[in-house]
């Protein structure tokens, strides 16, 4: 499906105003729903991870993560049934200053369908998959790659012991993304 210059551009400026945001912990929530997805499902998960990030040991993350997913479930609550092309709901504290709230909730329906579903709490937003759908970025191999290189990145700079077992296993996924990138295949982890 191609996209028309103004749909192109508002998914543009929707993705760079989602970049601008930074968490100070995991605390931005990122949920894509596949075209078709049971709606109930997706909110009894939320409920559930609701429950789960009371565990969070930081009090200002966990009560970050806690309200950034109620205020998401009570906005799927609106959608009887997701979009054609599936649904893509972020929520977060985006308060600039730490010990001040600003919570907030997008959404979008992308412009191409969704096949996988996806929850995550990072610091930053999950807009790759967006971005690869003809709003900001060189296509869906290209983001598959950076997004890997900078989850090795992220996985190198918070290890801090490291055993000759992990070494391996590292090496070999370096390799295998390396090769992939250069007989142009998708990277598969097995």
């Amino acid at each position: 499906m191609s996209l028309t210059e103004a749909e192109k551009f508002h998914l543009k400026k929707f993705i760079k105003e989602l970049e601008n945001f930074r968490g100070r912990h995991t605390e931005l929530v990122s949920v894509y729903i596949p075209q078709d997805y049971d709606m109930n499902k997706i909110i009894n998960h939320l409920a559930q991870e609701q429950g789960t990030a009371s565990n969070i040991k930081s009090a200002s993350t966990r009560k970050n993560v806690t309200d950034a997913l109620e205020r998401m479930i009570q906005h799927l609550r609106l959608f009887k049934r997701t979009p054609p092309n599936g649904l893509v709901v972020f929520s977060g504290n985006v308060a600039e200053r730490e010990g001040q709230q600003n919570f907030k909730v997008w959404s979008i329906e992308p412009p191409i369908p969704l096949k996988t579903r996806i929850y995550r709490c990072d610091k930053e937003f999950v807009l790759d998959i967006l971005r690869g759908g003809g709003g900001g970025g060189g296509g869906e191999k290209e983001n598959q790659s950076s997004h890997w290189s900078r989850r090795i990145l992220k996985f190198l700079g918070n290890l801090r012991q490291v055993g000759n077992a992990c070494l391996l296993t590292l090496k070999s996924l370096l390799m295998r993304m390396f090769l992939c990138q250069l007989v142009n295949f998708r990277l598969e982890i097995i």
